[in-house]
């Protein structure tokens, strides 16, 4: 959860961290996508 105001930045960083977990390049790269939105069907 984040205010409304920070969305756009925090879904950034949300993709960032799980495209690359643990700080690394992994061998096969990994496709993410975040979503926002009042409930979990929403931010589909």
């Amino acid at each position: 959860e984040c205010p409304q105001e920070c969305v756009e930045d925090v879904k950034l960083e949300v993709e960032e961290m799980m495209q690359h977990p643990f700080c690394r390049d992994l061998l096969v790269p990994l496709d993410a996508e975040a979503g926002s939105g009042v409930s979990w069907g929403e931010a589909k």
